[in-house]
Protein backbone atom coordinates (compact mmCIF):
# COMPACT_ATOMS: atom_id res chain seq x y z
CA UNK A 1 0.00 0.00 0.00
CA UNK A 2 2.86 2.34 0.84
CA UNK A 3 4.67 1.46 -2.40
CA UNK A 4 1.57 2.30 -4.37
CA UNK A 5 1.35 5.75 -2.80
CA UNK A 6 5.05 6.44 -3.52
CA UNK A 7 4.61 5.50 -7.15
CA UNK A 8 1.61 7.80 -7.41
CA UNK A 9 3.65 10.70 -5.96
CA UNK A 10 6.50 10.14 -8.44
CA UNK A 11 4.01 10.08 -11.28
CA UNK A 12 2.55 13.40 -10.17
CA UNK A 13 6.06 14.96 -10.02
CA UNK A 14 6.86 13.77 -13.54
CA UNK A 15 3.62 15.25 -14.82
CA UNK A 16 4.46 18.54 -13.10
CA UNK A 17 7.94 18.62 -14.65
CA UNK A 18 6.54 17.85 -18.10
CA UNK A 19 3.94 20.60 -17.77
CA UNK A 20 6.65 23.08 -16.75
CA UNK A 21 8.67 22.43 -19.89
CA UNK A 22 5.52 22.55 -22.00
CA UNK A 23 4.37 25.90 -20.55
CA UNK A 24 7.82 27.63 -20.78
CA UNK A 25 9.69 27.07 -24.00
CA UNK A 26 13.33 27.96 -24.63
CA UNK A 27 12.41 31.27 -26.32
CA UNK A 28 10.32 32.24 -23.31
CA UNK A 29 13.20 31.54 -20.97
CA UNK A 30 15.62 33.62 -23.09
CA UNK A 31 13.16 36.49 -23.14
CA UNK A 32 12.79 36.25 -19.36
CA UNK A 33 16.57 36.39 -18.96
CA UNK A 34 16.77 39.52 -21.11
CA UNK A 35 14.02 41.20 -19.11
CA UNK A 36 15.81 40.32 -15.88
CA UNK A 37 19.08 41.81 -17.16
CA UNK A 38 17.25 44.95 -18.30
CA UNK A 39 15.62 45.37 -14.89
CA UNK A 40 19.00 44.96 -13.22
CA UNK A 41 20.52 47.62 -15.50
CA UNK A 42 17.66 50.06 -14.87
CA UNK A 43 18.00 49.50 -11.13
CA UNK A 44 21.70 50.34 -11.33
CA UNK A 45 20.98 53.51 -13.30
CA UNK A 46 18.31 54.58 -10.81
CA UNK A 47 20.67 54.01 -7.90
CA UNK A 48 23.39 56.05 -9.61
CA UNK A 49 21.06 59.04 -9.86
CA UNK A 50 19.80 58.83 -6.29
CA UNK A 51 22.90 57.72 -4.40
CA UNK A 52 26.30 59.28 -4.01
CA UNK A 53 29.11 57.62 -5.90
CA UNK A 54 32.69 57.40 -4.76
CA UNK A 55 34.61 58.96 -7.65
CA UNK A 56 37.90 57.71 -6.24
CA UNK A 57 36.91 54.18 -7.28
CA UNK A 58 36.37 55.19 -10.90
CA UNK A 59 39.22 54.70 -13.32
CA UNK A 60 40.51 57.74 -15.20
CA UNK A 61 39.39 57.77 -18.82
CA UNK A 62 41.86 58.57 -21.56
CA UNK A 63 40.43 61.59 -23.38
CA UNK A 64 42.07 60.58 -26.65
CA UNK A 65 40.00 57.39 -26.69
CA UNK A 66 36.69 59.23 -26.31
CA UNK A 67 35.00 59.27 -29.75
CA UNK A 68 34.36 62.59 -31.44
CA UNK A 69 30.91 63.57 -32.66
CA UNK A 70 31.44 63.41 -36.43
CA UNK A 71 28.66 62.24 -38.75
CA UNK A 72 29.13 60.99 -42.30
CA UNK A 73 28.38 63.64 -44.90
CA UNK A 74 29.62 66.49 -42.70
CA UNK A 75 32.98 68.15 -42.26
CA UNK A 76 35.66 66.08 -40.54
CA UNK A 77 37.11 68.40 -37.89
CA UNK A 78 39.21 65.67 -36.26
CA UNK A 79 41.14 63.87 -39.03
CA UNK A 80 42.54 61.26 -36.62
CA UNK A 81 39.10 60.15 -35.41
CA UNK A 82 36.48 58.21 -37.40
CA UNK A 83 33.07 59.45 -38.49
CA UNK A 84 29.83 57.64 -37.63
CA UNK A 85 26.91 56.80 -39.88
CA UNK A 86 24.25 57.92 -37.39
CA UNK A 87 23.96 59.50 -33.96
CA UNK A 88 23.07 56.10 -32.48
CA UNK A 89 26.39 54.70 -33.67
CA UNK A 90 28.18 57.52 -31.87
CA UNK A 91 26.25 56.88 -28.63
CA UNK A 92 27.08 53.19 -28.84
CA UNK A 93 30.80 53.88 -29.29
CA UNK A 94 30.75 56.39 -26.43
CA UNK A 95 29.09 53.94 -24.04
CA UNK A 96 31.55 51.22 -25.02
CA UNK A 97 34.47 53.44 -24.03
CA UNK A 98 32.86 54.24 -20.67
CA UNK A 99 32.12 50.58 -19.95
CA UNK A 100 35.66 49.61 -20.93
CA UNK A 101 36.95 51.63 -17.99
CA UNK A 102 34.54 49.82 -15.60
CA UNK A 103 32.34 52.88 -15.23
CA UNK A 104 28.79 51.63 -15.10
CA UNK A 105 27.20 54.99 -14.33
CA UNK A 106 26.88 56.63 -17.73
CA UNK A 107 24.77 59.49 -16.38
CA UNK A 108 27.55 60.61 -14.04
CA UNK A 109 30.23 61.03 -16.67
CA UNK A 110 27.84 62.13 -19.42
CA UNK A 111 28.00 65.83 -18.44
CA UNK A 112 31.80 65.75 -18.36
CA UNK A 113 32.86 64.29 -21.70
CA UNK A 114 30.46 65.72 -24.34
CA UNK A 115 32.35 69.06 -24.27
CA UNK A 116 35.32 67.00 -25.43
CA UNK A 117 33.30 65.36 -28.20
CA UNK A 118 31.57 68.42 -29.68
CA UNK A 119 33.41 70.98 -31.78
CA UNK A 120 31.34 73.99 -30.69
CA UNK A 121 31.73 73.21 -26.99
CA UNK A 122 35.45 72.69 -26.59
CA UNK A 123 36.91 74.41 -23.48
CA UNK A 124 38.18 77.90 -24.17
CA UNK A 125 36.50 78.21 -27.56
CA UNK A 126 34.31 81.19 -28.41
CA UNK A 127 31.02 79.78 -29.72
CA UNK A 128 29.10 83.05 -30.24
CA UNK A 129 29.89 83.17 -33.96
CA UNK A 130 30.94 79.57 -34.51
CA UNK A 131 30.63 78.10 -37.98
CA UNK A 132 28.31 75.40 -36.64
CA UNK A 133 25.71 77.82 -35.26
CA UNK A 134 22.11 77.12 -36.11
CA UNK A 135 19.85 79.60 -37.84
CA UNK A 136 18.10 80.57 -34.62
CA UNK A 137 21.39 81.35 -32.89
CA UNK A 138 22.58 83.41 -35.84
CA UNK A 139 19.41 85.50 -35.87
CA UNK A 140 19.66 86.00 -32.11
CA UNK A 141 23.29 87.08 -32.41
CA UNK A 142 22.48 89.53 -35.22
CA UNK A 143 19.53 91.01 -33.29
CA UNK A 144 21.69 91.52 -30.20
CA UNK A 145 24.36 93.38 -32.19
CA UNK A 146 21.83 95.60 -33.93
CA UNK A 147 20.06 96.45 -30.67
CA UNK A 148 23.35 97.46 -29.07
CA UNK A 149 24.33 99.64 -32.02
CA UNK A 150 20.92 101.32 -31.98
CA UNK A 151 21.01 101.92 -28.22
CA UNK A 152 24.50 103.48 -28.32
CA UNK A 153 23.75 105.55 -31.41
CA UNK A 154 26.51 103.86 -33.36
CA UNK A 155 25.45 104.49 -36.95
CA UNK A 156 28.95 104.37 -38.33
CA UNK A 157 29.20 102.41 -41.56
CA UNK A 158 32.83 101.51 -40.99
CA UNK A 159 34.30 98.24 -39.82
CA UNK A 160 33.20 96.60 -36.58
CA UNK A 161 34.92 97.77 -33.43
CA UNK A 162 34.79 100.49 -30.80
CA UNK A 163 33.05 103.63 -31.99
CA UNK A 164 35.99 105.92 -31.25
CA UNK A 165 38.44 103.47 -32.84
CA UNK A 166 36.50 102.57 -35.97
CA UNK A 167 38.25 103.34 -39.23
CA UNK A 168 36.40 105.92 -41.29
CA UNK A 169 35.47 104.96 -44.80
CA UNK A 170 36.74 107.05 -47.67
CA UNK A 171 34.35 109.82 -48.77
CA UNK A 172 36.16 110.90 -51.96
CA UNK A 173 34.45 110.63 -55.33
CA UNK A 174 35.32 107.50 -57.28
CA UNK A 175 33.95 106.97 -60.76
CA UNK A 176 34.25 103.32 -61.85
CA UNK A 177 33.14 104.10 -65.44
CA UNK A 178 35.34 107.05 -66.34
CA UNK A 179 39.03 106.50 -65.57
CA UNK A 180 38.50 105.62 -61.88
CA UNK A 181 40.58 107.65 -59.44
CA UNK A 182 42.30 109.48 -62.30
CA UNK A 183 39.06 111.05 -63.51
CA UNK A 184 39.16 114.81 -64.10
CA UNK A 185 35.50 115.47 -63.30
CA UNK A 186 33.85 115.71 -59.92
CA UNK A 187 30.56 114.52 -58.47
CA UNK A 188 28.77 117.71 -59.49
CA UNK A 189 29.70 117.30 -63.16
CA UNK A 190 28.83 113.61 -63.07
CA UNK A 191 25.29 114.29 -61.84
CA UNK A 192 24.72 117.41 -63.92
CA UNK A 193 21.41 117.28 -65.75
CA UNK A 194 22.66 119.47 -68.57
CA UNK A 195 25.84 117.45 -69.11
CA UNK A 196 24.46 113.92 -68.73
CA UNK A 197 20.76 114.09 -69.59
CA UNK A 198 19.22 112.28 -72.55
CA UNK A 199 20.68 110.56 -75.59
CA UNK A 200 22.23 113.76 -76.93
CA UNK A 201 25.33 113.21 -74.85
CA UNK A 202 26.06 109.54 -75.56
CA UNK A 203 28.05 107.74 -74.30
CA UNK A 204 27.47 109.98 -71.29
CA UNK A 205 30.89 111.46 -71.02
CA UNK A 206 31.32 112.84 -67.50
CA UNK A 207 33.23 116.05 -68.39
CA UNK A 208 32.47 119.71 -68.10
CA UNK A 209 32.94 120.10 -71.89
CA UNK A 210 30.82 117.25 -73.18
CA UNK A 211 30.30 117.14 -76.94
CA UNK A 212 26.87 116.58 -78.41
CA UNK A 213 26.65 113.77 -80.97
CA UNK A 214 23.16 114.62 -82.23
CA UNK A 215 21.60 117.90 -83.30
CA UNK A 216 17.99 116.85 -83.08
CA UNK A 217 17.81 114.84 -79.89
CA UNK A 218 14.65 115.73 -77.97
CA UNK A 219 15.16 117.15 -74.52
CA UNK A 220 18.83 118.01 -75.01
CA UNK A 221 19.91 121.12 -73.18
CA UNK A 222 22.53 122.02 -75.83
CA UNK A 223 20.17 121.66 -78.83
CA UNK A 224 19.11 125.33 -78.57
CA UNK A 225 22.51 126.53 -79.74
CA UNK A 226 22.93 123.96 -82.54
CA UNK A 227 22.01 125.35 -85.98
CA UNK A 228 20.38 123.23 -88.64
CA UNK A 229 22.96 121.91 -91.12
CA UNK A 230 20.62 122.64 -94.08
CA UNK A 231 18.97 125.98 -93.34
CA UNK A 232 21.37 127.22 -90.60
CA UNK A 233 18.45 128.27 -88.45
CA UNK A 234 18.30 127.23 -84.75
CA UNK A 235 17.31 123.62 -84.44
CA UNK A 236 14.72 122.68 -81.82
CA UNK A 237 12.25 119.92 -81.09
CA UNK A 238 9.69 119.86 -83.94
CA UNK A 239 11.83 121.88 -86.36
CA UNK A 240 10.79 121.50 -90.03
CA UNK A 241 13.32 122.30 -92.74
CA UNK A 242 12.23 122.61 -96.38
CA UNK A 243 15.83 122.49 -97.58
CA UNK A 244 16.18 119.14 -95.83
CA UNK A 245 13.21 117.74 -97.76
CA UNK A 246 14.63 119.09 -101.04
CA UNK A 247 18.01 117.53 -100.30
CA UNK A 248 16.35 114.14 -99.63
CA UNK A 249 14.44 114.29 -102.94
CA UNK A 250 17.58 115.23 -104.87
CA UNK A 251 19.46 112.32 -103.26
CA UNK A 252 16.79 109.85 -104.34
CA UNK A 253 16.83 111.14 -107.92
Amino acid sequence: MQNQSNNQELTNQNVYVDQRFVLYSEDDMNAADKVTAKIKWLTTQANSMTQEVDFTKLRAINLDEVPRFQIMGQAKYWPDHPRFNTVDHFFSAFENVIHAYSNEEINIVWNTFPPRCLLSSRPGEETTCSNVMTGNKQRHCFASIMQKRKATGDDNNGTYGAKNKTLKMGTGFFCPKHNGKKSTHDLKDYKSKFEQFGSANRPNRATSHATSFSSSAPGSGSSRNNPCRYCTRPCFNGHKCNKFYEAMKARKN
